[in-house]
C-alpha cells in the first residue's frame, strides 16, 4: 500500500544536501528527477444542497476521474458532520476502502510527529513542486534552517532537508496516518483499478445556511403583495451553478456542532460517543435550535398574536418540512445573495388586536391595543418562521415576523400601541360555593367570574378590532357569539384552559363592551392551611 501526501503549497521546492559523514563534502542539490504519477487526484464539485436555517447544508459534490492506481486522493469542500459522510460510487467503480489524506503544515504538529514515528526508516519517494527524490527517511526537524519544518533525507550517504511547507507528494510503504485537523482530503481506494470513474458525496457541513425574509404591501381594502426572498449565508465553499433548496422547518441534528473523526484526527471514539449519549439526552430540551418548535416562534415582544381560529386546511405541497426551489446558485465562499422564491397577492389588511393577560389587573392603567397587519395565505406554498417589513404602497409601516403558516392559514404581525383605539378590562368575583370539589386530596371552592372587555374608538372612522382572552375555567355565558376553545392541560388542574376570540367593528367614536361569565375551581386547603 502507498502513502500520497499533498501539500497545498505550489512554490518551488527547495532542498538542502548535508554529509552524514564529515569526510563528506557540503553540497546543494535541486530536485530534478522526473518522477510517474503514483495516485490519480480528481476535482468534485458540489452540484446540488438543501440549506437549513440554524446555519447548516446538506450538501451533494460529485466527481469524475480516470486512474491506472488502485489509490485516488479527493478533497470535500464542507466539513462533515459526525456519522454524515456518505461515498457512492455512480458507476461500475467500487470504493473499497476510505481514509484521510495527510498534509504538511507549515510548523510541527501532531501529524507529522506521527508520521516521524511511523515512517523513520522507511525508503522514500519526495516529490516538490514537480521535482522528486528518493532516500531514506531520517525524522522532521523545526527551526533546522530559516525557522522551517525539514524533512530529512539520507540519500545515497547524503543527508538532503525538505522543507515541509513545499512538499507535494511523498510515497513510502508507511500506512496511512490521520490528517492535520482542519484537512478535508480524503483517500479512496477504488476498484476497478485503471479506467473512468465518478464517486458522489453527501454530508452535512455547517457554515451555510439561509435566512427568510418577506414583505408584505399593503395594496388596498383586504388586498395586498407578498414576497418571499432567501439570503444565502454561504462561509463554507464555493457553488458553481449548483441546483439548491431551501428547508421551512428546524430538522433536529444534535451532533451538528461534532466533526466526523475521518476528519478530526483530535476526536476519540471515546468523545464522540459522549457528544451522541449527550445530544440524545438534551438535543430536544436544552437546544433550540435543534427542537422542531423552533418553526413557531413562541415569543413576540409584547404579544404573541400568530394563532388564532385557524382557516379550514387547504391541499399544499411539500411535507412538514417543506422545500423551496430548486434554484440554480453561483457563491463563491464568503459571499451572500438574496433570491426570490415566490411572490402574489393575498387577502391582507390592517387591523387592530388586543391580547388581553389571563390574570386582569384593573390598577394598572394602559392600553394594549395593537395597530396589526392580518394577512391570509393563498400562495402555493407554506410561510416559514422569518422577518416580514409591512409597507402601505411602497412606505414602510412596520416591521415583525410571520410564524409558520401553512397554505389558507392566517398570520397577525403587531406593528404599533395604537393610540386611537383604547381598551381597558375590568373582573370581580360574583359568587362562590364553598367546599364544592374534593379533587386529589385538597378542597376547592367554585367561584364565578363576572368579566367586561371595554373598547373606546376615537377615530372618525369605524375600525375592526380582534380581541383575545384566555380564562383558567369553564365560560358559561358571552356577549357577541365569540368563537372559543376548552381544552385540559394538566391531570393535576380541575380547570380546563379555555380562550375566547372575537372580530369586532366598533364604529367612529363608538364606547363598546364585551361581557364574559366563567366559573373557576380554587383550591381552599393547601398542605393543611386554608384560606
Amino acid at each position: 500500500m502507498s502513502l500520497h501526501l499533498l501539500s497545498a503549497s505550489s512554490r518551488a521546492a527547495c532542498t538542502q544536501r548535508i554529509p552524514l559523514l564529515p569526510s563528506l563534502a557540503l553540497a546543494a542539490v535541486l530536485l530534478t528527477t522526473a518522477f510517474p504519477a503514483l495516485a490519480q487526484k480528481y476535482d468534485s464539485a458540489p452540484t446540488s444542497a438543501i440549506l437549513f436555517k440554524n446555519n447548516l447544508g446538506w450538501i451533494v459534490e460529485e466527481g469524475r476521474g480516470k486512474t491506472d492506481s488502485e489509490w485516488v486522493s479527493t478533497r470535500l469542500h464542507g466539513k462533515p458532520v459526525v456519522g454524515t459522510l456518505r461515498l457512492a460510487p455512480v458507476t461500475e467503480t467500487k470504493v473499497i476502502e476510505l481514509k484521510t489524506y495527510p498534509t504538511w503544515p507549515g510548523g510541527r504538529s501532531p501529524v507529522l510527529a506521527a508520521f516521524e514515528a511511523a515512517a523513520v526508516g522507511s525508503k522514500a519517494t519526495v516529490t516538490a513542486a514537480g521535482k522528486t527524490v528518493e532516500g531514506r527517511i531520517l525524522g522532521v526537524s523545526t527551526g533546522t534552517v530559516a525557522s522551517e519544518s525539514m524533512l530529512s533525507l539520507d540519500v545515497d550517504g547524503t543527508l538532503v532537508l525538505v522543507p515541509t511547507a513545499k512538499i507535494e507528494r511523498v510515497e513510502t510503504a508507511t500506512p496511512a496516518i490521520p490528517a492535520a485537523a482542519g484537512d478535508d482530503r480524503l483517500r479512496l481506494r477504488i476498484s476497478p483499478k485503471e479506467g473512468n470513474f465518478q464517486i458522489r458525496a453527501s454530508y452535512l457541513t455547517g457554515s451555510v445556511g439561509w435566512v427568510p425574509v418577506y414583505q408584505l404591501d399593503l395594496a388596498g381594502k383586504d388586498k395586498g403583495q407578498l414576497s418571499l426572498d432567501a439570503i444565502v449565508v454561504n462561509d463554507a465553499m464555493d457553488f458553481d451553478s449548483a441546483s439548491i433548496q431551501f428547508a421551512t422547518g428546524e430538522a433536529t441534528f444534535p451532533m451538528r456542532d461534532m466533526p466526523s473523526p475521518l476528519f478530526d484526527p483530535g476526536i476519540t471514539a471515546e468523545e464522540t460517543m459522549r457528544t451522541v449519549l449527550g445530544g440524545v439526552g438534551n438535543a430536544m430540551q436544552q437546544d433550540v435550535d435543534n427542537n422542531p418548535v423552533y418553526n413557531r416562534m413562541n415569543y413576540v415582544q409584547a404579544v404573541a398574536p400568530n394563532r388564532f381560529q385557524p382557516l379550514p386546511a387547504s391541499p399544499q405541497s411539500g411535507e412538514e418540512t417543506h422545500l423551496y426551489g430548486p434554484v440554480e446558485l453561483s457563491l463563491k465562499k464568503g459571499e451572500r445573495s438574496r433570491i426570490g422564491l415566490g411572490a402574489g397577492e393575498v387577502p391582507a389588511d390592517l387591523i387592530y388586536y388586543w391580547k388581553v393577560p389571563e390574570n386582569v389587573d384593573t390598577t394598572q392603567d394602559r392600553n394594549d391595543v395593537w395597530l396589526a397587519a392580518r394577512m391570509t395565505n393563498r400562495l402555493s406554498f407554506p410561510l416559514t418562521t422569518g422577518t416580514v417589513l409591512v409597507t402601505r404602497s411602497g412606505r414602510p409601516v412596520g416591521q415583525g415576523f410571520f410564524t409558520y403558516t401553512h397554505v389558507g392559514g392566517e398570520a397577525v404581525v403587531p406593528i404599533s400601541i395604537a393610540s386611537s383605539v383604547l381598551a381597558s378590562p375590568w373582573e370581580q368575583e360574583d359568587d362562590r360555593d364553598r367546599n364544592t370539589v374534593n379533587f386529589r386530596g385538597a378542597r376547592y371552592d367554585k367561584v364565578r367570574i363576572k368579566g367586561t372587555l371595554s373598547l373606546r374608538n376615537l377615530q372618525d372612522k369605524p375600525v375592526t378590532v380582534r380581541v383575545e382572552k384566555p380564562v383558567s375555567g369553564k365560560v358559561t355565558a358571552s356577549s357577541d357569539s365569540p368563537a372559543s376553545d376548552e381544552r385540559f392541560v394538566s391531570a393535576y388542574d380541575p380547570n380546563p384552559k379555555t380562550t375566547l376570540r372575537w372580530t369586532v367593528e366598533v364604529k367612529a367614536g363608538e364606547k363598546r363592551d364585551l361581557d364574559y361569565t366563567y366559573e373557576t375551581f380554587v383550591i381552599r386547603y393547601n398542605q393543611g392551611s386554608s384560606y
